[in-house]
């Protein structure tokens, strides 16, 4: 009895050691300033955590290799297979992305348009 309670002890133990934690550090590649609030996930999963305020993380893997995910707006995506635990640092570089011109004129509102003639066909 003893031996069969040692061996479902030990199988207990390699399953609760088999999550690896990563931890790292996200920058600007440029200016180096840490990056508030990065989405860090593992890649084709849900599963992630976000970036503190001074760019620093920490998650949970179930193992190794894992692909991980950076995608924060106004900087390119990035993906990085990680192979060990060992504390990472990533530098995230800026997306230069210009955006289409919007041309606002100063025609008449339609909800507006509409809003009034429903008040002229209130009696009807």
């Amino acid at each position: 009895m003893r031996l069969v309670l040692a061996l479902l002890l030990a199988v207990n133990a390699l399953f609760s050691s088999a999550q690896s934690v990563l931890t790292g550090h996200v920058v600007d590649a440029k200016t180096q300033e840490p990056l508030a609030f990065v989405p860090i996930n593992i890649a084709g999963t849900n599963q992630g955590t976000v970036s503190d305020i001074d760019g620093r993380f920490k998650l949970e893997v179930p193992g190794f290799p894992v692909d991980l995910r950076l995608s924060y707006v106004g900087y390119n995506t990035l993906e990085v297979m990680v192979t060990d635990a060992s504390p990472l640092n990533f530098r995230l570089q800026q997306s230069n992305t210009e955006l289409r011109p919007v041309v606002v004129s100063g025609a008449d509102n339609p909800a507006h348009r509409i809003i009034r003639r429903a008040y002229a066909n209130r009696k009807e």
